[in-house]
């Protein structure tokens, strides 16, 4: 059996502004990035909380400011050694620890690439409009190379973006795990968009899909016959002139999903025409979930 949901993006997408790991109580020094034009590491979420403080920082070297562009390049990274109980940053382990800091060494040599995966995508299609939040989960084995990564959260609403990005993380390599075993941790990254589109939340956002009808919605489901499919997954679309579909993206909080089906889910949704937006661009949010009989 196959049930489609149509959620707002407030439930589904809330959470990233609300969420403390995004570094509303960062506490931490900042650390450029120099090679990182559009992309923030908002705040590093470590695992298990850790008894003891993490390695001193090397001195912030000032904000990088990108003229063309108008966006700060830099990292802001909490201090997690030393919990307070309620910041929200420090994520339960497996049996491993990494500290914010050896989290740090591990991103920094990737974070042009990360860039890259963002600002090659958005400048080829003239994306204006293309900016959000993502949220990786990874998984490290305890000799420090990445287990599992997955999109836990997103709505940044671009699934090549996505994918490049998943696969820049596949090649990181981390310090071996206090503890001995695998280790957890998540890494938000935020992209900066340079005309932001209309979010369309509730019952607003539910009439503008809707317009798309029942076909649309069934070429997705027939996508999830081709591979592997998580019970939920999160979809945010962008929709432009007469309603088109411009870009897709996926977030799946279950774990890592198969490529196939998202592969052929952003085929499916690319050929959406959902409400006119009327000259402007919209962004909307809904869930799609599927269960077995």
């Amino acid at each position: 059996m196959m049930r489609l949901f149509l959620r707002s993006a407030r439930r589904l997408s809330g959470a990233l502004s609300d969420d403390a790991s995004y570094g509303r109580r960062s506490r931490g020094r900042a650390l450029a990035l120099a090679s990182a034009s559009a992309l923030t590491l908002a705040a590093l979420g470590g695992c298990g909380g850790g008894d003891k403080p993490a390695a001193e920082r090397p001195e912030a070297g000032g904000d990088d400011v990108d003229e063309d562009r108008g966006s700060y390049r830099r990292s802001q990274a909490p201090d997690i050694g030393e919990d307070d109980g309620d910041d929200g940053l420090a994520v339960e382990g497996l049996r491993g620890r990494l500290d914010n800091y050896d989290i740090q060494e591990g991103v920094q040599p990737h974070a042009g690439a990360l860039d890259a995966c963002f600002s090659s995508y958005r400048k080829a299609g003239k994306r204006r409009y293309l900016g959000g939040r993502i949220e990786l989960a990874y998984v490290v084995a305890k000799d420090g190379s990445v287990d599992s990564v997955h999109t836990l959260k997103s709505d940044l609403g671009a699934w090549p973006v996505e994918r490049c990005l998943l696969e820049v993380a596949r090649e990181m390599s981390f310090a071996r795990p206090k503890g001995g075993a695998a280790a957890e941790f998540t890494l938000p990254l935020e992209f900066t968009a340079q005309r932001a589109p209309v979010t369309l939340e509730g019952d607003e956002g539910s009439a503008a899909l809707a317009v798309a009808g029942e076909d649309a919605l069934q070429a997705l489901a027939d996508c999830a016959e081709q591979g592997e499919v998580p019970e939920r997954t999160a979809v945010t679309l962008y929709a432009g002139l007469r309603g088109a579909v411009q870009s897709v993206g996926f977030a799946t909080p279950e774990g890592p999903a198969d490529a196939t089906w998202l592969d052929c889910a952003e085929q499916a949704v690319m050929g959406w025409t959902v409400a006119d937006p009327k000259g402007k661009i919209t962004r909307m949010t809904f869930e799609f979930s599927r269960e077995a009989p």
